[in-house]
């Protein structure tokens, strides 16, 4: 993957969203033969679900690009910015972590440490080792870039991004199930999701940017 293919994926599914969109806005209009009003509610609330979808897939296409970087380059620990090198270790400390961890565990996984880094072995990560497995908004963007060291400068305009939580929040909902879809869709009209997406598209865009940025200038190496 390289940064021109997390442009391409985020493209193709903001387009997704905003030819859903055109579909809703002709159950708003009238010109669908289709009357029932349940049933517009359930499309716009599946709006909510697609809008999520691209929030998420978005960040883990750009840490994906982060670590397939550091991977192609053969980026070993001492290579690595010291950001990398935190998230690294408490990424390996992680994973020994667990009820049935016992001495031999932090013996083997201290082991393991010393040797990768001895043995200058490239850094291997995941979004799970920053913590990324859903639930991702505008705060979760700010601590995996502050983490990274990804300077995230998002335009006053955009609010920080400020409407990403309540689009996670209503996709938790719908998908726990304490939220119908009926209920979810009867909270917004077509206007209201197409400026959601405006705005989600708007401050994604900022974010594939500033990955571009840190991967292009090799801010993840140590300078």
């Amino acid at each position: 993957m390289s940064m021109l293919v997390v442009r391409e994926e985020f493209n193709k599914r903001k387009c997704e969203v905003e030819e859903y969109l055109e579909i809703l806005k002709s159950f708003e209009d009238g010109s669908s033969d289709v009357q029932s009003e349940n049933f517009f509610r359930i499309l716009k609330a599946n709006a909510i679900v697609m809008l999520y979808n691209l929030v998420e897939s978005t960040l883990s296409n750009a840490l994906s690009e982060v670590f397939d970087s550091i991977k192609s380059e053969k980026v070993t620990y001492q290579k690595v910015s010291a950001l990398i090198r935190d998230v690294w270790l408490d990424s390996k400390y992680h994973q020994t972590f667990t009820e049935n961890a016992h001495f031999h565990s932090y013996r083997n996984k201290a082991k393991e440490i010393v040797d990768d880094i001895l043995k200058k072995r490239v850094i291997q990560l995941s979004r799970q080792s920053l913590g990324v497995s859903g639930n991702v908004d505008d705060e979760l963007i700010r601590k995996v870039c502050k983490k990274l060291g990804v300077t995230l400068k998002i335009p006053e305009k955009l609010k920080g991004g400020s409407y990403l939580p309540k689009i996670k929040e209503k996709r938790n909902e719908l998908a726990h199930g304490t939220l119908s879809f009926v209920e979810c869709g009867r909270d917004y009209s077509y206007e209201d999701l197409q400026e959601l997406l405006v705005n989600t598209a708007a401050y994604l865009e900022v974010v594939v940017n500033c990955f571009d940025s840190y991967i292009s200038e090799g801010k993840f190496l140590n300078k």
